[in-house]
């Protein structure tokens, strides 16, 4: 799969969401990206933003060559009042490597770019573009940390709206086993009219029958 190649998304959900609420669920919840690639990864996580939005959410990421990953994604959420439904977003992402941990700067970093489009009546399509930066701290035999920040610029489209905004995550991943890792992550938003905040979990496995051989 080329690296280059355009990301086309699409998604279907119930009516009406607000538009804030859906700009704040289509790619807006928790990236759970730390900065480093997978050769392959099933992530499953459950988020909630202030204001009475919650969401499922699942990662599947393939690692595409040693420098490369894709990601496709898809959540389901609920926004609480009113004008309260269901909608599904959908989307996908790449990221790029662009430095290791060393010892004159000792974080890792990873470029992402991805396309996102959630809601039915109200669809907002999202384009972000960012940097997870952060760094592991091994501890006891396969057990690592890694704390992480993954910044994000947004370019937001609807019907009838433009407008850029910005995404800040501050995150964490527990490496359990060479299989599992659990990850927590709260972002913080402008990229919509109600600048949500929201905070995500999430468990990221590897099934013993997908995993890829070391390269």
């Amino acid at each position: 799969m080329n690296p280059r190649i355009a990301l086309l998304v699409f998604a279907v959900g119930a009516t009406g969401v607000p538009t804030s609420t859906l700009a704040a669920q289509a790619g807006g919840s928790p990236s759970f990206q730390p900065p480093k690639l997978t050769e392959r990864e099933l992530n499953f996580g459950v988020t909630h933003f202030r204001g009475g939005v919650a969401s499922l959410l699942f990662q599947w990421r393939e690692g595409l060559t040693p420098k490369w990953q894709f990601t496709l994604e898809a959540g389901l959420a609920d926004a609480a009042g009113r004008h309260a439904g269901n909608q599904i977003h959908v989307g996908g992402a790449l990221a790029y490597e662009m430095a290791e941990a060393s010892a004159d700067v000792p974080l890792d970093f990873v470029l992402t770019g991805g396309a996102y489009l959630g809601g039915g009546d109200h669809a907002v399509l999202r384009l972000p573009v960012g940097v997870s930066v952060g760094h592991t701290f091994p501890l006891d035999g396969p057990l690592s940390v890694t704390p992480y920040v993954h910044p994000r610029l947004s370019i937001i489209s609807c019907r009838g709206c433009s407008a850029l905004g910005v995404d800040f995550d501050v995150g964490g991943s527990l490496k359990l086993s060479h299989l599992l890792a659990l990850r927590a992550s709260a972002v913080f938003g402008t990229a919509d009219a109600a600048g949500r905040d929201g905070f995500g979990i999430s468990l990221a496995w590897t099934p013993p029958g997908l995993q890829k051989r070391t390269r």
